[in-house]
This record gives structure tokens, sequence and C-alpha cells, in this order.
């Protein structure tokens, strides 16, 4: 896959960098909260000193996409669910339109950044904005109620052909915080799902893109039947259309 795809990622999550509050002794650090507002999407966030990287974990049940062209056909996906944060000043806030709850559990919290070894960040940070999906994806389910071409008919596993647009932010948080080449917080990757690494599976911001570098040859309007399974033994499903 080429540059152009891993750069529309790369932007996408520059702009919403994340960070997250200090879970790892009683001490307060969380006392001035200066509010501040995004160009852009226009949403009100919250800047402070935290210990931890991702400000938020979300436990996903739901699934939005968006079909795109840019390169290839694209079909971007957004994860929306609850979400886990440290700080009781939380409120419920908008993003693309839709509510996001926000949750405080310092033992959910703390679990989660020990899982992934954040808690040495220590920098001022944006807060409320896209969160990281709290667990690994094991694997995923594509299948079209078309026939795709001769070797993929209705019914049939597309995960052969789909590659997958990710980003993740272990790799960053693991090698010290430090900032990739490109100058990004993500580590960005496409491939088949079979040639992700778990840390590639690990630590998404709540979004994968599908990219279609295969047209189909037969049918070009699918409803794809999506599902995605978590580490934890939760599977998210979808049905989305994409037209060719």
């Amino acid at each position: 896959m080429k540059n152009n795809s891993k750069i529309f990622l790369l932007c996408s999550f520059i702009t919403f960098n994340l960070a997250s509050c200090d879970i790892y002794t009683d001490d307060d650090n969380r006392t001035n909260i200066e509010t501040v507002t995004m160009t852009g999407p226009g949403i009100g966030v919250a800047k402070l000193y935290c210990k931890s990287y991702v400000p938020r974990y979300a436990f996903p049940d739901s699934i939005s996409g968006e079909q795109t062209k840019r390169e290839y056909q694209c079909l971007d996906l957004k994860f929306w669910g609850d979400t886990y944060c440290i700080d009781s000043n939380w409120r419920i806030s908008q993003f693309d339109g839709k509510k996001i709850y926000n949750y405080t559990n310092r033992e959910i919290f703390r679990t989660l950044s020990n899982r992934y070894k954040d808690y040495a960040y220590n920098g001022h940070t944006w807060i409320n904005l896209r969160p990281s999906l709290a667990y690994p994806v094991t694997s995923v389910s594509i299948v079209s109620d078309s026939d795709y071409d001769n070797e993929h008919p209705a019914g049939t596993e597309l995960t052969d052909i789909i590659q997958f647009n990710t980003a993740s932010y272990l790799p960053f948080i693991s090698n010290g915080y430090t900032l990739f080449e490109e100058g990004g917080d993500c580590y960005l990757t496409t491939k088949l799902f079979s040639d992700l690494t778990q840390t590639e599976r690990s630590m998404w911001p709540s979004e994968v893109g599908l990219v279609f570098p295969q047209e189909p040859s037969l049918s070009k309007e699918h409803n794809l039947y999506i599902k995605f399974s978590f580490e934890e033994g939760k599977d998210v499903t979808t049905k989305q259309t994409i037209k060719f």
C-alpha cells in the first residue's frame, strides 16, 4: 500500500493527540484544568498534566462506517461504546454527532494502563478525544451478500483480499513516548488482518480503515457483514454497504 493512505491516517490521528491522567498515587494533580476549544470539529477539550498518555479506554458495542475513495475504495469504521477515564470532572460530550459517555473508574483505568505499561509520560496533554480500544482485536470476519469475484461468491470470507489500515499507540508508548519519523504518535500500517502482529492489533484509537485494492469483478454493490472479536471475548458486529 502506498504512502497516501498512511498519510491520511497520520493526519487524522495527529489531530486527535491523546493523553491520560495520573492514577498511581492518591495525590490529585488534576486541579488546574484549562478549558479550550479546538479548531476543526470545535469540540471542547481540556489540557492538563498527566503521567499516562492514553486518556480513555473504550469498550465498543457498535460500529459506524463511511465509504471514501483515496488510492483505492475504502471503508472507514469507528467504534462506539462506554469509555473509562480517571478524572471525575469529565462530562458527556459529542464527537461526530454522537454522544460520548465517560465513566470514572480508577481500578479499570489502572488495570489497562498497567497492562500497556503506560505510566511514564509525565507531560501536558489533551484529553476528552478519541480513546484507545481497551483490548486487542483477535479476529475479524467480513462476508458479502453478493458475489465479489469467481473466487469469492456470496457468503465467502473476504479477509484474504481486504486490507486493514490501522494505527496503534502501543509502539509509541513502548519506545519511551518517542514520535515516529513522520512526527506522529501512532504506528501506521496497511496489511491483511492475518499479517497484523499482536502489537499492530492492540491499542487502536477507536477506528480502522478497510481498503479494497482488488475491486469486485461481479456485483458492484455489497452489503458487508463485519464482525470484530476482542481478546476479552466480546464480539461487535456491523452491516455496511459499499458501492464500487
